[in-house]
């Protein structure tokens, strides 16, 4: 009867676990490894002599290697490979003869994955005879290598090392990083404690008074003062924030107010990003510091005054004007301080502390001379109402005679500004490379610089030249400059076609991706083609067309290439190209001739047709009108379900979308394609696939698709349609503060056709994007269409009243954006704008809160651009006739008199 080796090997397992086998040897340890019995292996270990240790250390060390290759592999991994990692951890501190060997082999690349999964218990077992000093050791040295990627993972178990060999709590910035992370998400592992409920875990917790202080000094940490701490399990209700159990304790005495107060004054005075900023604010405000505490840090309080973002400058200013009143400050800190606050553009944050020096001149009249010199700085705030009463102030503490407040009755009035609109964009595009040389520092330079249409369509034209001149040239000085292109394994990007092209030009060692990536996209089998819109379909589909046809079908030129700079191609050059095709026996790229379409400006025509295949297609697209304009529809489409609504908690990404978002659907026009002349295949996307936008059913999230400052070159003479393709990501970066994408939008200026629904909304989200660099494009684009007579100021100014009433715009960043165009120096665009959204955000009811910022930003511009009077807004009267006075009602009657009936 054959025996069955299986059997076998697991009666070897049971007997060499109960010690029966005779002395452990190496065999015996990777057999219980490989059958996850760590327990008995932890109670064998901890017998073994210093020379059996050292028996086996080579190999345990050989296993380790292999183990960690095969954890960095995922193709190659089996699924209990984790688990022996986490027992091979167990053998290290039981085997290697330091501690720094142990914690070296742990946080292996591949081996630190286990991290989380290693019983301390059982180490602490196998390495009995080694002392508990040993296990601190052990400890220390793995707290040491881990970083601020391992430190969530690798921190219970260096925690639970130390606390057993009873080793003193490091203090760098990993382990505290590890500890706050662990406090508000402890691991859920079987040989972890269970959760218990987040006040009784922080009270108890023997790292709090050492670690506590340092969590203020780690760059970023504070951001979870507001996350959810864990709750136990079992619990209801919202669990409660890391920063609110701070503040219980503190209230228990368990933490000293110090350590808080100065720890969280010293972190904003550092500066930090701005959600730890408004964490630490916050939590300081909950503690509500006492006049006394406060005048103990008035020097650092004033500094945060001056520097600190507006909300923590203004919670500061309500700190120091309570502690003021209690114990004045010092006059001379005050006054210092005052000079650059009375500066700042925030206008409650200036009113407030024009009120403070107000009172302060009746403590000290004696620094009047002083206090004068002080407020005339807020003279030049915009606020007219500010200006009033810091005139108003100035005017008390001035000697007779007083100043002239308003203009006297012949008093000349300043010409209106003419607005400085930018230079039509030149149509000329860069010259061609001329060189090999120069090809190479091109591609050095394309890591340095923001990718556009006219970088790239440069690179392609001189590859495919070069190719075909001089071919052994290009790719040796390719080859020396390879390590400057990306590659990857997905095409969904441009820049990895991109290298797959350049690779294609020097060796063609990515033909086989290639083709497989050429095909999948082509038939959309591709998961990256199939959530990718039409204008990228088409931009990657055109670039692997190329890495694919360069050394199967070369061509010594691409018929596509623009001849001006916003991507448009000049029907005669197009005609030249395929007629030098003709006459020299080759075809054009098929994709690289469906984007030379594309590229044609409205209405072209062809003076006779060039006898190819090519011809022929370019003579039937001409006759069939070109691209037509699609069917626009504005839509509202609401944000996603929560995914978990008995746990709101665990769903944090639902809290950040928006309510709903405002995008536009296009509907394609019937349309014939182009007879298939051979050239281009029934799979090519055609018109009615770049004319068709369906908008998403709900809101997902939004990450950044790097691409789309390629798309406006796709279909130059059709913006609005490229601005259809482009609106949720556009939308995102004021909805969800995605950062970079609205640099594409001064490039849909410089190209052609109608402004239509979906650029316009494109302008309005792009006013109130979450960066300063994203609101600057869309000003940028926004004086394009201005200058060139395409911008419908009255439709943008109606979206973006409808946006701010609705709540899916912040009106401080669409005010902010409007401000610098009037200050900039074109105020006409700001009111001809502000002049379209007054109507609807002055009869909504109720009333927007952002409504008088608007007003006196209408008043000012309207003033300075010579705004003439007769003009009937609706509900303006109604406002300014209102009896009472308040800063909406002041500045409504200012834009009244400036645009009023005569």
């Amino acid at each position: 009867m054959a025996i069955n080796p299986a059997l076998l090997e697991r009666q070897r397992v049971r007997k060499v676990a109960a010690g029966t086998t005779g002395p452990l040897a190496w065999e015996d340890i990777a057999l219980l490894l490989k059958h996850g019995r760590v327990d008995a292996l932890a109670t064998r270990l901890g017998g073994l002599t210093a020379r059996q240790r050292a028996a086996v250390a080579p190999d345990l060390r050989r296993y380790a290697a292999e183990l960690d290759e095969a954890l960095l592999h995922p193709d190659g991994r089996d699924r209990d490979d984790v688990d022996r990692a986490a027992g091979l951890a167990v053998c290290a501190a039981a085997v290697l003869p330091d501690a720094r060997a142990v914690a070296k082999l742990m946080t292996r690349r591949g081996l630190r994955e286990a991290l989380p999964a290693v019983d301390p218990g059982l180490m602490t077992r196998a390495a009995r005879d080694r002392g508990a000093a040993w296990l601190g050791d052990v400890g220390l040295n793995l707290a040491n290598r881990l970083d601020q990627r391992t430190a969530r993972f690798g921190w219970p178990l260096a925690a639970a090392l130390i606390k057993a060999g009873g080793a003193a709590w490091p203090t760098h910035d990993a382990f505290v990083t590890g500890w706050v992370e662990n406090l508000v998400t402890p691991c859920a592992l079987p040989h972890h404690p269970a959760v218990r409920p987040p006040l009784h875990r922080l009270r108890a917790d023997p790292c709090l008074d050492p670690l506590l202080p340092r969590m203020f000094e780690v760059d970023g940490l504070c951001g979870l003062l507001g996350e959810a701490m864990t709750p136990a399990a079992g619990a209801t209700g919202t669990p409660m924030a890391f920063g609110q159990a701070i503040v219980a304790l503190v209230g228990e005495g368990r933490i000293a107010r110090a350590v808080v107060l100065d720890g969280g004054v010293a972190r904003l005075l550092r500066g930090d990003r701005p959600a730890a900023a408004r964490a630490v604010a916050a939590l300081l405000t909950a503690l509500d510091p006492m006049p006394d505490e406060v005048a103990e840090r008035a020097e650092d309080l004033c500094r945060l005054l001056v520097e600190a973002t507006a909300p923590v400058a203004g919670r500061v200013q309500r700190w120091l004007r309570a502690a003021d009143a209690h114990r004045p400050l010092d006059p001379d800190l005050f006054l210092r301080s005052s000079r650059p606050v009375l500066g700042r553009p925030e206008r409650n944050l200036v009113r407030a502390q024009v009120l403070w020096l107000d009172r302060f001149t009746r403590r000290h009249p004696e620094r009047v001379p002083e206090i004068r010199e002080a407020a005339a700085i807020a003279l030049d705030h915009p606020s007219v109402e500010l200006q009033k009463r810091v005139r108003a102030l100035i005017a008390k503490l001035s000697p007779e005679p007083k100043p002239r407040l308003v203009a006297s009755p012949g008093e000349v009035v300043p010409p209106p500004v003419v607005d400085a609109l930018p230079a039509p964009p030149s149509d000329a595009p860069p010259a061609p490379i001329a060189s090999v040389d120069e090809l190479a520092e091109e591609i050095v330079a394309l890591g340095f610089a923001p990718v556009t249409h006219l970088s790239v369509e440069r690179l392609l034209d001189a590859v495919v030249r070069f190719h075909t001149d001089s071919p052994r040239a290009l790719a040796e000085r390719l080859d020396a400059v390879r390590e400057h292109w990306a590659v990857g394994p997905s095409a969904a990007h441009a820049l990895t076609c991109l290298g797959a092209l350049f690779d294609a030009a020097v060796d063609g060692r990515r033909q086989e991706w290639v083709a497989n990536r050429f095909r999948n996209w082509e038939r959309v089998r591709d998961l990256d083609a199939e959530s990718s819109p039409v204008p990228q379909r088409l931009v990657v589909l055109r670039l692997l067309e190329m890495a694919h046809r360069l050394r199967r079908a070369p061509v010594p030129l691409l018929v596509s290439t623009p001849t001006s700079a916003n991507g448009m191609l000049d029907p005669a050059a197009l005609r030249e190209r395929l007629a030098r095709a003709a006459r020299e026996g080759w075809d054009p790229w098929r994709y690289d001739l469906r984007q030379a379409f594309l590229r044609l400006p409205r209405g072209a025509t062809l003076g006779s047709t060039v006898d190819s295949d090519a011809g022929r297609e370019l003579a039937a697209w001409l006759d069939g009108g070109g691209l037509p304009d699609a069917e626009p529809t504005r839509v509202v489409i609401p944000r996603r379900e929560r995914r978990y609504p008995d746990r709101p908690w665990a769903d944090w990404e639902y809290d950040r979308l928006p309510t709903a978002r405002m995008l536009v659907g296009l509907r394609s026009p019937v349309v014939e394609r182009p007879r298939s002349s051979g050239i281009t295949p029934p799979r090519t996307p055609g018109p009615a696939d770049l004319l068709t936008v369906t908008p998403p059913e709900r809101i997902e999230g939004s990450s950044f698709l790097g691409d789309v400052q390629l798309w406006p070159a796709v279909a130059p003479a059709h913006r609005e349609t490229i601005a259809a393709h482009l609106l949720p990501w556009v939308a995102a970066t004021a909805d969800e503060d995605l950062k970079g994408a609205l640099l594409v939008l001064p490039l849909l200026a410089e190209c052609t056709g109608p402004v239509g629904p979906a650029l316009t909304l494109a302008l309005a989200y792009g006013l109130g994007a979450r960066w300063p660099q994203d609101r600057v494009a869309a000003t940028d684009a926004l004086l394009l269409l201005r200058a060139t007579g395409a911008l419908d100021a009255e439709a943008l100014g109606a979206d973006l009243a409808d946006l701010v009433v609705r709540g899916l715009l912040k009106a401080n960043r669409v005010e902010a954006a409007l401000s610098d165009l009037t200050q900039g120096g074109a105020p006409g665009v700001a009111w001809a704008v502000l002049r379209a959204m007054l109507p609807t955000l002055l009869t909504t009811v109720p009333t927007p809160r952002a409504l008088a910022g608007f007003v006196t930003l209408a008043a000012t511009a309207a003033g300075t651009s010579g705004a003439q009077p007769g003009d009937v807004i609706p509900g303006l009267a109604e406002l300014a006739g209102r009896p009472r006075h308040n800063r909406l009602i002041n500045e409504a009657r200012r834009l009244y008199a400036v645009v009023g009936p005569l």
